[in-house]
C-alpha cells in the first residue's frame, strides 16, 4: 500500500457521507494543509479523543473525531508511515498529495501500557532542489 494521502481536492471531502476513519482522517489533513498547520496531534484513550494544530505557534483544540473513529484513524497513519498499525512506538513519513503537489510530514507516535495514544505529525523542511556549487 502506498504511504501518499491525497487531500489534493478537499471540497469532495465536505458535506454528507460516511464518517469512516480514511474520510476522516483525510478530512483533518486537508484542513492542516489549508490553514498552513505545521503539527498535528492526535492524543486516544478509550474515553475520549482530543485533536490539536498548531498554527503560528500556538497549539488550538479542534473538534476530535469520536474515540470509536480516533483508534482505526491511528492504525491508518502508523500503516501510511510504515509502521506496524498494532506496534506501541515508532517513526516515519506520510507523503500528501495536495493542490500544490507533494509536502511530507513526519509521525512519531507511542502508546503508554494504559493503552491511551499519542500520534504527532510534524510538517518536514522543504528542501531545495538546486544544487549548491
Amino acid at each position: 500500500m502506498s504511504n501518499k494521502i491525497d487531500v489534493s481536492d478537499p471540497d469532495s471531502l465536505q458535506g454528507p457521507g460516511p464518517t469512516d476513519a480514511w474520510r476522516v482522517l483525510r478530512l483533518i489533513l486537508a484542513q492542516a494543509v489549508a490553514d498552513s498547520s505545521s503539527a498535528v496531534a492526535f492524543q486516544h484513550t478509550d474515553d475520549g479523543a482530543t485533536l490539536r494544530y498548531e498554527m503560528r505557534g500556538y497549539w488550538c483544540e479542534m473538534v476530535a473525531p469520536p474515540p470509536v473513529v480516533m483508534g482505526p484513524l491511528l492504525g491508518i497513519l502508523k500503516e501510511k508511515a510504515g509502521l506496524d498499525p498494532q506496534a506501541h512506538w515508532g517513526e516515519g513519513d506520510i507523503r500528501l498529495r495536495t493542490k500544490k503537489g507533494s509536502m511530507t510530514f513526519h509521525l512519531s507516535t507511542c502508546t503508554d501500557p494504559q493503552g491511551r495514544d499519542l500520534a504527532i505529525l510534524c510538517r518536514a523542511p522543504q528542501r531545495d532542489a538546486r544544487v549548491l556549487k
